[in-house]
């Protein structure tokens, strides 16, 4: 085996390596995310407003923190000349070895779960939000000073 197709091996090893490693980063990102919504939720139902502001930049950071891992995931497929999508992971999968396919299988599926979970808690955030600002958006209609007394 020659130096450069040794390299390119290492080179391989090292994104499969990073693309496992990221799986494992966006568990525990996913776990700080749905902690984060939960605590929004509570927030907003108890109209702490500081609390739903330090809550939604933290989600930001975790939002941004997941969108850098799954671009890092596709460029680690596409490098891989794999199609960057569940077909390329699974192809990888079926690539590893027997014992650490089954245990990353369980970790990919974990993480796909704990972001549909995440999606969940988001949505029902959201449903939140507008109902109560259908419930505030009449009384603070611009230019209505005496929405205070009801007539």
């Amino acid at each position: 085996m020659n130096s450069e197709s040794h390299n390119g091996q290492n080179d391989k090893t090292t994104l499969i390596r990073d693309l496992l490693a990221g799986i494992g980063h966006d568990h525990a990102r996913y776990q700080q995310l749905s902690g984060l919504l939960k605590e929004q939720r509570d927030a907003m139902i108890a109209c702490q407003a500081d609390t739903v502001t330090a809550v939604n930049e933290a989600l930001m950071v975790c939002y941004q923190a997941l969108n850098q891992s799954a671009s890092q995931r596709y460029r680690c497929l596409k490098t891989l000349r794999l199609p960057a999508d569940a077909r390329g992971v699974d192809f990888l999968f079926s690539r590893l070895p027997e014992n650490l396919a089954g245990q990353t299988r369980g970790q990919w599926k974990a993480l796909q779960q704990q972001a549909q979970a995440c999606q969940a808690l988001n949505e029902r955030n959201g449903l939140l939000l507008t109902m109560q600002q259908e419930i505030m958006q009449p009384l603070v209609k611009t230019g209505q000073a005496d929405f205070l007394y009801s007539r």
